[in-house]
Parts: C-alpha cells; structure tokens; sequence
C-alpha cells in the first residue's frame, strides 16, 4: 500500500495536521504512518477474513468553515498529490486489487490459483442449483468451464481439508444497461416496419389494444348491414313494381275499370239483349 512513497521525499509538512484522535489501545494493530510526535496516523487491522484501515484524522474537512476550523489541510493544500496518492492506495489495498478476480460474467470460463496449502487434486463445487459437482484441479488451478448460471459457487476440499475459495456469477453488463437505444437498433432486431415506437402515454395503449385485441370491428359491421338493408329494400321495391306491370296472375282475364268502378267486359255483356225463353 505504501510501496510508492518508499525512497521518495514527500511534502507533507506542505499538509499541516492540527487535530487528530488517539488510541487506549492498539494491540492487534500495525502502525503504518505515524506523526512526528510518534502517535499512530494510520493503522491496519485484520478483522475476520477482511482488512480495516483507520485514520485518525478527518479526511473530508472543508477549508472555510467558520463553525468549524479543520483538524487538517491534507485534501485543502496547493500540493495536496501525497494525500491524493495515499487515498487511492489505500482504496485499492482495501478492495484487494491484485488479488485474483473473484466475479465473472455468465458464460464466462473460471480459473482461480489453487491456494498454496492444497496440493493438485479433487475438488467438489457448490453450485446455485444447490448441489455439488466434483471438480479435478491441475497445476493451473481449479477450472470451472461451465459458470453460466447467476449466484454464488464455493469449493470444498473432498479430503476434509479447511477451505476458503469461491466466486461469483453475474449477468452480463449489457443485460442490466438501461440506457435508450436508437431507433437503427430496433430496427436490426426486429426488421423494418415490425415495430410501433410510442413516444407518448396514448400511444403506448393505443399500440397495446391493436397488437393483443386487434381494432374494433363491430360498428363498421353494423354500418356495412345498414347498408345491405336498405340495398335489399330498394332493389326489391322496384323488381317486384315491374313484374306485377308486365303479366297478370295466371287463370284471371284482362279487365279494363273505369271510373263507376264496373269494368268494361262486364257493361258490354250488359247491353246486349237477353235470349228468349224457349217454351
């Protein structure tokens, strides 16, 4: 962590510290800075399987705050590199930055060193599923080609030696990217003219009702019986007016009426003398 200020004159008298805390005790705790007066300025102590680093100074303080003066000028100085640097080793001190890559992606190949004390042979794999896979180990490590489902994997030893190994799965970073994608995009996934783009809330329903229910047929059905209807009425009235003026019904004679309302035929016979009697 402090391998890159090793042999290198540092300004921090550049970087005043006026106040800073004090420990009753530092045991189980490694001293790597101290003050000029000897007291610890930054400490490191394992905790667990994890690593705490302490300050004990403010790392934050602003420069004008009349309602509090700074305990320090470490991120406020002209020259304040020192402390830019120390900030950034200790992070990656912290996050363990050159230790193996513990998270891959699905589909991803996972190779993780086998630890020192473990020497090339069988290992069994807890996968998500929620069961165990043998695995064998080589001199390159412990392999594990088929990562593709999302959680967490650990290894056991399966000759009952202590082990602390595993690795996580995540989906990859496209998946969760949600950031809007042009319109080209839409139209290589699914062709020209297959999609609606719907800007607006109308839209969105108006695009929803089409695509799973389809348009609504029943009033251009209604409209289109309307008009066969009234088609059928008029067609008829006149077919029907023709044929009654061109042909009488059958076994009934032609009569003309006039205007008393006794037709012709009936007045001739009427007219014309009647046969006398014979005796």
């Amino acid at each position: 962590m402090l391998a890159m200020f090793e042999g290198e004159h540092i300004p921090w008298e550049g970087m005043p510290i006026r106040w800073f805390w004090t420990f009753d005790s530092t045991d189980g705790a490694t001293t790597l800075l101290s003050y000029d007066n000897g007291k610890a300025s930054l400490l490191e102590k394992a905790v667990g399987s994890g690593r705490v680093v302490t300050m004990t100074t403010p790392v934050s303080d602003g420069l004008n705050d009349p309602n509090r003066p700074p305990w320090n000028y470490l991120p406020t100085s002209d020259g304040n590199w020192p402390f830019v640097m120390l900030v950034n080793e200790i992070l990656l001190y912290l996050v363990d930055a050159g230790a193996p890559t513990l998270n891959f992606e699905a589909g991803e190949t996972v190779l993780l060193p086998l630890p020192a004390e473990h020497a090339p042979r069988s290992f069994s794999l807890w996968t998500p599923r929620g069961g165990w896979v043998d695995r064998p180990a080589d001199d390159s490590g412990l392999s594990v080609p088929f990562a593709s489902e999302i959680g967490h994997y650990r290894f056991k030893d399966n000759e009952g030696r202590q082990m602390s190994l595993g690795f996580s799965v995540n989906l990859r970073e496209k998946t969760t990217d949600l950031r809007r994608a042009p319109s080209d995009r839409y139209t290589e996934l699914f062709g020209e003219d297959q999609f609606q783009l719907a800007r607006e809330m109308d839209e969105i329903e108006i695009g929803v009702r089409e695509t799973r229910v389809g348009r609504e047929f029943y009033p251009y059905l209604i409209a289109l019986l309307a008009l066969i209807l009234g088609l059928e009425h008029l067609l008829s009235n006149r077919f029907y007016r023709s044929m009654g003026e061109d042909r009488a019904p059958a076994g009934e004679d032609r009569t003309t009426m006039k205007e008393d309302g006794t037709s012709e035929e009936k007045e001739k016979a009427l007219s014309q003398p009647s046969p006398a009697p014979v005796a």
